[in-house]
C-alpha cells in the first residue's frame, strides 16, 4: 500500500515536473533511458574490472600455492631426517651403555681370573701369588701349555676372549655411529661446498713427489635428497697439466637418493679460488653434457669418472698471485640447484 502511494505521488511529481518544464514524455524517456543505459555500461565497466582483478588474484593465489608446496615438501623431509638422527643417537646411547655394561663384565672376569691364578699357586706350592705363571713357565715361554693344563684358566680365557671381541664390536658400531653422526652434521646440503687445503706447500711436496697426487673433499649434496658429490685437486696438475697447472675436477658419487634423481646430471657447476689479497678470484663454469660418461648414475662397480678444468690456474699464478696466505688456499664449489626436477 505505501509503495502504491509512493509510486502514485512520484507520477503526479513526474507530471508537474513536465508540465512545468515544457516537456512532452517521448523525450522523458529518451532522458530515461539514456541515463538507465550510461548506468548500465559503468556497471559492466565495473564488473570487468573487478572479473579482471578475481582473475589476477586467483593467479597469484596458485603461485604462492606452488611456491609453497616445495617448503612444505622441504619441511617434511628435514623432519624425517631429524627423527633419523635422533634414532642415530639413541643407538648411540644404547651402544655406549653397551659397552660399559661389558667393561664390567670384563672387569668381572678380570678377578675371577686372578682368583684362578691364586688358587693355582697354592695348589703348586709357589711362593708367590703374583707371578704364578711366569714362574712355572720358565724361560723356555710355554705359556699356552701351563693354561691348558688348568682347565679352569683356560675357560676364562676363552671366556675373556669372546668379551674383547664384543668389546670390539661395540666400538667398531660406535665409531661407525659416530661417523655418520658427524657427516650428518658437517655436510653440506645447498650445492655449495667451501674448501680450505692447510699445509699447503707440504702438500704440494708430496704432490711433485708423487707421494699423495689427488686431495678430495667431504661429500655434499645439492639437498638433503639431492645429489651426492664431492671435487678434487691435483695441487701438481695431472694429464697434459703436470708440473704446469694446478687442476680441479667435480665428481659424482653413488648416492641414497639416486633412483628418484633425473639422470644423466646436467647441472651447471662452478669452481672458484679465493684470491686472499683482495684481488680478483679466479672461477670458471662448465655444464655436463648429456652423453659424458660423468654424467651418468654411477653404478655399483661402476669408476666414478670425474670432470673439470686440468688447466684452472697456472702454478706460477697461483704461488705469486696472492691465492696462498699463511700456508692455505681456499676454494668454492657450487652448484646450479634451480631446476633439478
Amino acid at each position: 500500500m505505501f509503495l502504491c502511494l509512493l509510486l502514485q505521488s512520484t507520477r503526479r511529481d513526474m507530471k508537474e515536473h513536465m508540465e512545468h518544464c515544457g516537456l512532452y514524455p517521448a523525450q522523458i524517456q529518451a532522458e530515461v533511458f539514456m541515463d538507465c543505459f550510461h548506468s548500465l555500461q559503468h556497471l559492466l565497466e565495473r564488473v570487468n574490472s573487478l572479473e579482471v582483478g578475481v582473475t589476477t588474484i586467483e593467479k597469484i593465489q596458485s603461485n604462492l600455492d606452488q611456491k609453497i608446496e616445495p617448503f612444505d615438501e622441504w619441511r617434511d623431509r628435514i623432519i624425517r631426517n631429524e627423527s633419523k638422527l635422533e634414532h642415530l643417537e639413541i643407538q648411540d646411547m644404547k651402544k655406549t651403555a653397551d659397552m660399559v655394561e661389558l667393561g664390567h663384565k670384563v672387569e668381572e672376569f678380570q678377578m675371577e681370573f686372578n682368583m684362578a691364578k691364586s688358587t693355582s699357586a697354592r695348589n703348586t706350592g709357589l711362593t708367590t701369588v703374583h707371578t704364578p705363571i711366569y714362574a712355572d713357565v720358565g724361560p723356555s715361554g710355554n705359556l699356552s701349555q701351563f693354561i691348558m693344563t688348568h682347565p679352569y684358566i683356560h675357560n676364562i680365557g676363552v671366556r675373556l676372549s669372546q668379551v674383547e671381541r664384543s668389546v670390539l664390536r661395540v666400538v667398531d658400531n660406535n665409531l661407525i655411529l659416530d661417523e655418520q653422526i658427524e657427516l650428518l652434521n658437517i655436510a653440506s646440503y645447498n650445492g655449495i661446498l667451501r674448501w680450505k687445503v692447510d699445509e699447503f706447500e707440504s702438500r704440494r711436496k708430496d704432490a711433485k713427489e708423487g707421494v699423495t697426487t689427488s686431495l678430495y673433499t667431504t661429500s655434499f649434496y645439492t639437498g638433503r635428497y639431492g645429489y651426492k658429490m664431492c671435487a678434487r685437486i691435483d695441487l701438481n696438475g695431472y694429464g697434459l697439466a703436470k708440473n704446469t697447472h694446478m687442476s680441479i675436477c667435480f665428481l659424482i658419487l653413488r648416492g641414497p637418493n639416486d633412483e628418484s634423481l633425473p639422470w644423466p646430471f646436467k647441472q651447471k657447476v662452478t669452481f672458484t679460488l679465493i684470491n686472499q689479497m683482495g684481488k680478483k678470484h679466479v672461477t670458471d663454469s662448465f655444464r655436463h653434457h648429456l652423453n659424458w660418461s660423468s654424467s651418468q648414475r654411477p653404478g655399483r662397480r661402476q669408476m666414478i669418472i670425474p670432470a673439470g678444468r686440468p688447466m684452472f690456474i697456472r702454478l706460477k699464478h697461483l704461488l705469486e698471485g696472492g691465492f696462498v696466505k699463511d700456508d692455505c688456499i681456499y676454494l668454492r664449489v657450487k652448484v646450479n640447484t634451480d631446476i633439478i626436477f
